[in-house]
Formats: structure tokens, sequence, C-alpha cells
């Protein structure tokens, strides 16, 4: 019931974390934060689940100026995904990916409303862009399904039933020469693992396989 928060730190360390803004309504919740360069950040969420909520803050976080969103983003944001190089951010919600090309408070959306975990509309938990691959891909996770799109408009998907995904990412794999996509699931019935994908001739994701033992719910590469 109470509102949310966001807490800016610039070091790091437990004592120097300042409370930079409070949402004025109750019942809301902030799920993801981007940086968008030059020292400006985006911060996303909802209000009772279906109203999207995204902060934008010019000065490292400490004030922060609510964005005015359209209609058709009908559910909480819960992630957020920006590309500097292409000035292009995504955003996912309940069922839902939306493309822009950042304008700050007139930024105009290209929705994708069909990004269905088997056949159900699930909170998109996970956008990441690989740039690194021959064919840049846009990667999100929703419940136990994994989309891929190479365009940012036409979408592949896969499944695996009974394992909750818990994030994606990219890293070069020495062994195999190429970069290599990770998928990992979190939480479910011990079943630790992470999926590995490599990228076809077309662009698309091709699965290899899975590697046990790992369980993630955030990958962060060095």
């Amino acid at each position: 019931t109470e509102s949310a928060v966001v807490l800016v730190s610039y070091s790091g360390t437990e004592s120097t974390w300042y409370r930079t803004y409070s949402t004025e309504f109750d019942n809301t919740m902030l799920y993801d934060a981007a940086l968008l360069g030059n020292n400006t950040w985006v911060v996303v969420g909802g209000q009772e689940e279906n109203q999207p909520l995204m902060l934008w803050s010019q000065d490292q976080g400490l004030n922060w100026t609510r964005i005015l969103l359209p209609s058709y983003l009908n559910s909480a944001i819960t992630s957020v995904q920006y590309d500097l190089a292409s000035n292009t951010i995504w955003v996912g919600g309940r069922g839902w990916i939306a493309t822009g090309i950042w304008q700050a408070a007139s930024t105009q959306w290209s929705v994708n409303d069909a990004i269905l975990d088997e056949g159900v509309a699930r909170p998109v938990t996970r956008i990441f862009y690989a740039a690194q691959m021959s064919q840049p891909l846009v990667l999100a996770i929703s419940g136990s399904s994994q989309f891929a799109s190479v365009n940012g408009v036409d979408w592949t998907s896969t499944s695996w039933p009974g394992y909750r995904l818990g994030d994606v990412t990219c890293y070069y794999n020495s062994v195999l020469g190429q970069n290599v996509i990770y998928t990992s699931t979190w939480g479910m019935l011990n079943q630790y693992t992470a999926f590995v994908g490599v990228q076809a001739a077309d662009g698309s994701l091709t699965h290899m396989g899975r590697n046990w033992g790992i369980s993630a719910q955030r990958w962060f590469v060095v």
C-alpha cells in the first residue's frame, strides 16, 4: 500500500544511498531502470498493475519527471532497455513490447501486443539488446518463453514449459569462437539450468541445448 521510491548512490556503499523520488500514489511499483547516457536515466513501473509509469532524470537521478504515456500502453511497464548508438528504447509490459526512438516526453511507440507465453499474456520481465551479434538481436523473456527479433517488429519465440526464465545475456565464447546467448532459469523445482543459443545465418536464434547447475535472476557479464 506504500508508494514506490527511487534510491540513488554515487559510491554503491551501504551508507550513501539517497531517496530522490517518492511516487505520489499508493500501490505503485518500480521494476527496472536504464541509463540513457550523459547522466540521464529512466525508471519504469506501474500503478495497480494497469497504468504504466515512466520517470525521467537528466541530473544523475537527483530530480525526476513523470513522462506522459499513451493509453495503448495498457499495463505496468516491467522492463526497459536502451541502445545509445541507435537512440532506441524498448519497454515491456503484460503481453507486449513497445519500441521507440527516444525523444523524452514526445516518444512515439510501435507496439507488438502478441508477446505471449504459451498463449498467455504475462509481464515481460527482461529485455536485452545483443548488439555484438553478427546481426544485432533484441531478446525478451516472459514466463517460460524467450522472444527474439532482428528488426523489433517480427518476433520468434521458444518456450520451456515448467521453467521460469530469469535473465538473458550475450558474451563471446572462446571455445565456440562466437557470441553465445545464455538464458537462465531460477527457482522452479530446483531445476537450475541455462539454455544456450547461437545465431543462425538468417539472424534468428538457434538453441543448442542446456547447461545444468546454473541459476540466476540477473546476469552481469564483465
